[in-house]
């Protein structure tokens, strides 16, 4: 999730930017005007033979129509790491103890090691699991071992994670310098690390989304830069020839492929675990088009994620949708009308306001998750397109007014 007084400023700039571009620029044409053609009307499945089959279709209708219609099941939030009483800042240690600045992506690795983006200190924060004995202990770590299989599972090493609890928080890699220093461990440098994701095999790829570039970060918190020349732009090519421009969330393939979503430049990109380059859809010209992948059009795509069958979900930020991408690049819309408000429904009958950050169940039936961001909102879309609001967070606390001058008696 991305938040911090940094980024909510960004991203206010980055409206304005975009309200400018809709009022300066010209009628689209109509392949690409964000307005969106009405839905068809549903087409229910042929009755079977008899009466029962005509009724167990009335019964699927009555639920689809019952769920739609169904209020917002609000869902608790549970606190894991860091304290609302400690405010922004830096501390490692007991989650309870533990500050952050900005966190931003998050991800989940195989171990069950939770990494964030600590964006505004600049780091890769680590959080280690609890677990519990099940067996005989493991032999203990050799010295400076203890990070190398940190980010790894399928160990059997007499111990069961305990889901969502975490024992401590570490930095992985980073400091509170500015900057793109590869290294090790405190030694690397970050400007704005914003997005993760972790392979099967323990390594962690970080946008730095400031820096242009993505790094890796393996296990044992060796950072390496291995695609972005550091400046923003536009090129596809391997390692340093490939560029991008303020990337946001990245996304990790079945087949191990990674997938980022090249927010400045309007575009989906793909990129091997060695760091080659290439566009997976979108023209680059800001707007809203479903359609093949060269042709295809978004608006300052910010986060994506995939499900075990290659399918991406994308928050399309500036157009206020959800959209959807094949295995094979098709682009359409799952959610959202395109109109800056929130309301739940199916399809375009659902609308969000900026969406920000998206997570996908694995299975290809699984829901679709999404931080609407500015109206402190999680939504949850089936993959038919229908969107619930399953939790509300508060704003933030405004300001308290300044103290007033003490009185002065004569």
């Amino acid at each position: 999730m991305r938040s911090g007084r940094r980024k909510a400023a960004k991203d206010v700039k980055q409206e304005e930017e975009v309200s400018k571009e809709v009022a300066e620029a010209p009628a689209p044409a109509p392949a690409s005007a964000p307005a969106a053609a009405p839905l068809p009307p549903k087409e229910e499945p042929p009755p079977t033979a008899g009466g029962g089959g005509r009724e167990r279709d009335r019964g699927r209708k009555r639920a689809r129509e019952a769920e739609e219609s169904a209020p917002p099941v609000i869902c608790p939030i549970a606190l894991v790491a860091g304290h609302p009483s400690a405010g922004a800042g830096f501390n490692d240690g007991h989650p309870t103890a533990a500050q952050f600045r900005g966190p931003m992506g998050i991800a989940l690795a195989p171990s069950g090691h939770l990494l964030v983006c600590d964006s505004d200190n600049r780091r890769l924060r680590r959080l280690v699991p609890l677990v519990t004995q099940t067996g005989p202990p493991a032999p203990p770590a050799a010295p400076g071992d203890e990070n190398r299989a940190g980010l790894r599972g399928g160990g059997d090493d007499g111990v069961a994670v305990v889901p969502g609890a975490f024992a401590k928080v570490g930095t992985l890699a980073g400091s509170s310098r500015p900057g793109t220093r590869d290294g090790l461990g405190r030694d690397a440098e970050f400007l704005d690390p914003c997005g993760v994701v972790v392979t099967p095999a323990g390594d962690a790829f970080v946008i730095d989304a400031a820096a242009h570039t993505v790094r890796r970060v393996s296990a044992a918190g060796e950072v390496r830069t291995i695609a972005g020349g550091g400046k923003p732009g536009f090129a596809d090519g391997a390692g340093g020839a490939a560029a991008f421009s303020s990337p946001g969330g990245i996304a990790l393939g079945p087949d191990g492929t990674l997938f980022i979503a090249d927010t400045g430049n309007h575009r989906i990109r793909a990129m091997s675990q060695e760091g080659a380059v290439r566009t997976f859809c979108g023209t680059g010209t800001p707007g809203h088009r479903d359609g093949q992948p060269q042709s295809a059009q978004f608006y300052y795509p910010a986060d994506l994620a995939c499900d075990a069958e290659g399918t991406l979900f994308v928050a399309d930020r500036a157009n206020h949708r959800i959209r959807k991408i094949t295995a094979k690049g098709h682009v359409s819309t799952l959610a959202g009308s395109g109109s800056l408000s929130v309301s739940d429904g199916k399809g375009q009958a659902a609308s969000f306001s900026w969406p920000h950050s998206i997570v996908a169940e694995p299975s290809p039936k699984g829901a679709v998750y999404v931080a609407d961001t500015f109206v402190f909102q999680i939504r949850k879309i089936s993959r038919d397109g229908v969107t619930r609001t399953i939790s509300i967070g508060a704003p933030p606390a405004a300001p308290s007014p300044p103290a007033a001058p003490p009185a002065v008696f004569d």
